[in-house]
Parts: C-alpha cells; sequence; structure tokens
C-alpha cells in the first residue's frame, strides 16, 4: 500500500499498528531519501517506508530497542512526519511530501 494524501494515512496505521520494530535496523538513506522501518508482523517482516525524506530525527531515551507502533501522523505545514509508540521514542522524519509505503518481506505493496 503507498499512500500520498494526508486523509489516507490511517490507512497504513492500520497496517503498523502494534506491531514491533527494531530502532537499529531502521535505515535512513540520504542520497535516495528514503527512510526504511522493518518490523515483524505475525512472524513476517514488512518495511514501512517514507520517502521524500529530508532529515531524520530520533532520540531513543528508553534504550529498550524494540517498540511498538501506535500512529502515524503527518504535518503538511512543518513537513513532518511522527511516527508514535506505545514506549516513548522520538522518530521524525522532515519531508518534502507526504509518501508512506508498506511492503511485505519480498518487496511487494500490501494493500
Amino acid at each position: 500500500m503507498r499512500i500520498r494524501d494526508p486523509q489516507s494515512i490511517e490507512q497504513i496505521v492500520s497496517l503498523v499498528h502494534d506491531r514491533w520494530f527494531d530502532v537499529e535496523a531502521i535505515d535512513y538513506d540520504a542520497e535516495s531519501g528514503v527512510l526504511e522501518i522493518p518490523f515483524s508482523d505475525l512472524g513476517y517482516v514488512r518495511t514501512l517506508l517514507i520517502g521524500c525524506v529530508q532529515s531524520v530525527k530520533i532520540v531513543d531515551t528508553e534504550r529498550v530497542g524494540y517498540y511498538d507502533f501506535n500512529s502515524i501522523s503527518y504535518d503538511a505545514e512543518m513537513g513532518l512526519v511522527r511516527v508514535s509508540t506505545g514506549i516513548p521514542l522520538l522518530l521524525e522524519a522532515v519531508v518534502g511530501g507526504l509518501d508512506i509505503s508498506v511492503f511485505d518481506d519480498v518487496g511487494r505493496e500490501e494493500s
């Protein structure tokens, strides 16, 4: 699934909510502007991709390693995507526009 419309963000949230990811596995490729967050989904590995990324900020004060997705928000005025977690973690990306996808473990878009 891929969204570019802020009104559709809940469709992505429904795919990742309460799924767990390892903060150390997060990868940001500044050259391509892509932030990848692999996560576990009932024994499968899926990936949340955030595109059009200009910078990323991660502040891991709790240092527990694994975090659960709670919600994802987009502030168009600030150009900011925020990932909220059940355990406190600051994870945000400055973006040039909204482009979020979820892929399965073999690279297919989730629907």
